[in-house]
């Protein structure tokens, strides 16, 4: 008989969680793993929490965890869930070389004030959902390469796509770029049709 069913049964006999304990031989967590309420949830949400204490900022992110309350989302669950993607954009964000993180200067919080209740692309204007994190990614308005901090001011959100057309591209050389290429494309077509 597996321990579960057990200590499930030794419980509706109306043993205490000490005399489960005593009898199977078990930690009184695991007895309240299987009998209390909602301690599968707090187990899970606990592993989930504990995988991702890798930077600083995790503290600022459960107390985040804790505060917000996302309309759109509707379970702890998919909120933590939506945290853990946003801290992670924000650390990959501000890594200064592999491996290597700078002291974050925002929180998740605080990038939610800058991207508003509906998200785009800063170049595109294409709506970007926040839960998909393959579909955008934070670009550093100025290019870290030519100086630019990891700070919330030099921090836009884009669709993946234009990320990768700028690469590390000021805003000015890639607008200029997208102008060439139109430019040249016009010339081509008018080229083609005579």
């Amino acid at each position: 008989m597996k321990i579960k069913n057990q200590i499930l049964k030794l419980r509706d006999l109306g043993y205490s969680y000490r005399q489960i304990e005593q009898k199977l031989n078990c930690s009184k967590g695991t007895i309240a793993y299987h009998c209390g309420e909602g301690q599968k949830d707090k187990t899970t949400n606990r592993r989930i929490v504990n995988r991702s204490k890798k930077h600083p900022l995790v503290r600022k992110i459960e107390y985040f965890n804790n505060k917000y309350n996302k309309p759109l989302l509707k379970s702890s669950k998919e909120i933590k869930t939506f945290n853990r993607i946003l801290r992670l954009k924000i650390e990959s964000f501000s890594i200064i070389e592999k491996g290597v993180y700078n002291n974050m200067s925002f929180t998740v919080q605080e990038f939610l004030d800058k991207v508003g209740d509906h998200p785009i692309c800063s170049l595109t204007g294409r709506s970007i959902d926040l839960m998909k994190p393959a579909s955008y990614q934070l670009d550093h308005i100025i290019p870290r390469s030519k100086g630019g901090l990891s700070n919330i001011d030099n921090c836009q959100l884009l669709c993946k796509a234009a990320n990768q057309a700028k690469h590390d591209l000021s805003l000015e050389e890639f607008i200029q770029l997208c102008k060439e290429v139109v430019d040249y494309h016009k010339l081509r077509e008018q080229d083609s049709n005579l």
